[in-house]
């Protein structure tokens, strides 16, 4: 079920929004608020495949179980924490890259291996994600006592499981308790949020979507209405306001809950630079990523090379950046286009570090518009189904421009566009939005 499809916006959402306001009406216990919230995701989530439901109940039990052996067992931790990472990663690989991994054994040699009808659960990677962040603050004993009801609103909470965030569960559990209040301000802002991020999901990112796929399905007929080199910045408009509208829409509907979840987007074609970049578009993503694969691959390395002059170079980035960057493309989906991906993010960034020190007077427009095109030229691989297509459209981009019947129109559209990415505040800003993190320390 997705937040801009009909049965969302004229069924769920209303009667979500009718218990909400029912709850705070009769003054209904806490334990009460969050079963209704429990039972409301739980039918988002068998909307998609009713079956699936079992997994992710027995996700969240096993996870949960394992949490309390760490707390009990605590000379033997460290063991249950290792297994427990290694049996949700196991999981996500089996739903997810089995078939990737066979089509790639029978590519490579003469066994023929074949592909199996798994059917990938709904939102596996980001529940796979937080629940993993969640032993390891266990295993930190960061928590000690936790409600199952708490941690099963926290897994499950229907407004994350699209598109993240990914949530730690210090950012979750201490609002639980404000489930059951009807927070009129909130409620306000949530609903302002949520439509301005389904007007942006319909309005603008759907319209670069239509050109995009009528360009991609007919990339082989040379039956093109727009060109190339149009299409190759369409694509990225057309995933970051996708991605800014559903990002906007699961904030808003958890502030009708009365619960913050964090920033996940901030404007990244504001940047000057593909870090920067980084630090604003999937931010908690971004920030996983970097707890979990690059600096404990990053402490590796400084350990490995300490006695070396090689510490002493910026080199030593290069395959902590690689390997993060690399399983990151991965973790976007089981196809060779995405570790590619995820691949040239990191060359990226290890480009940067390399002359982020030299002193270049650029005009800020400039390094915006060059940021743009890397990112763009890297969306190829993102967007493409195989690497085939991948490298026709990259040949397309030097063939000479064609002058199309609305190609002006297009060129337009584009320049002011761009001008609002680069320059236009965002609503987090103009509504004074903070992180729940930010909120709980103050």
């Amino acid at each position: 079920m997705l937040f801009n499809s009909v049965v969302f916006l004229s069924f769920f959402l209303p009667f979500f929004i009718i218990s909400k306001v029912a709850i705070n009406f009769f003054k209904l216990r806490l334990f009460i608020a969050i079963f209704v919230v429990i039972f409301f995701s739980i039918i988002f989530y068998a909307y998609w495949e009713k079956y699936q439901v079992i997994f992710l109940l027995f996700s969240i039990i096993f996870n949960f179980s394992l949490a309390k052996l760490i707390l009990i067992n605590y000379k033997n931790k460290k063991i249950y924490f290792i297994a427990g990472v290694a049996i949700n990663i196991l999981f996500l690989f089996y739903f997810k890259y089995t078939n990737f991994l066979f089509d790639n054994i029978s590519a490579l040699t003469s066994i023929n291996l074949p592909s199996l009808n798994i059917i990938l659960p709904l939102a596996i990677s980001f529940y796979t994600f937080q629940q993993i962040s969640y032993l390891y603050d266990i295993y930190n004993r960061k928590f000690i006592k936790v409600s199952f009801l708490n941690y099963f609103l926290y897994v499950s909470f229907f407004p994350q499981l699209i598109a993240g965030p990914i949530v730690n569960f210090s950012e979750f559990n201490y609002q639980v308790k404000k489930i059951k209040r009807f927070n009129f301000k909130f409620f306000q802002l949530g609903f302002f949020l949520f439509t301005f991020g389904l007007l942006k999901k319909l309005l603008i990112a759907d319209y670069f979507g239509i050109h995009v796929d009528d360009f991609y399905n007919n990339i082989n007929d040379e039956i093109q209405k727009v060109n190339a080199h149009i299409i190759f910045f369409y694509y990225t408009f057309q995933i970051y306001f996708d991605f800014s509208a559903y990002s906007d829409m699961a904030i808003g509907i958890a502030l009708m809950c009365n619960i913050r979840l964090p920033i996940n987007f901030f404007s990244p074609l504001r940047c000057t630079n593909i870090s920067d970049f980084w630090k604003s578009w999937h931010i908690t993503l971004s920030r996983f990523i970097e707890k979990f694969l690059f600096n404990p691959s990053m402490s590796f390395f400084i350990k490995k090379f300490k006695n070396s002059s090689f510490i002493f170079s910026n080199s030593i980035f290069l395959f902590p950046l690689l390997y993060a960057f690399g399983l990151s493309g991965l973790w976007h989906g089981s196809n060779w286009n995405f570790i590619i991906w995820g691949l040239l993010h990191a060359f990226y960034l290890f480009i940067y570090i390399y002359i982020k020190d030299f002193k270049f007077v650029i005009p800020k427009i400039f390094k915006q518009f060059f940021l743009l095109i890397i990112v763009s030229f890297a969306f190829i691989f993102f967007r493409s189904p195989d690497l085939n297509t991948s490298f026709k459209f990259i040949i397309m981009l030097f063939n000479s421009f064609t002058f199309y019947e609305n190609t002006i129109f297009h060129i337009t559209i584009f320049f002011f566009i761009s001008l609002f990415c680069f320059y236009s505040k965002n609503l987090y800003e103009i509504i004074k939005y903070r992180n729940p993190q930010e909120v709980f320390e103050k």
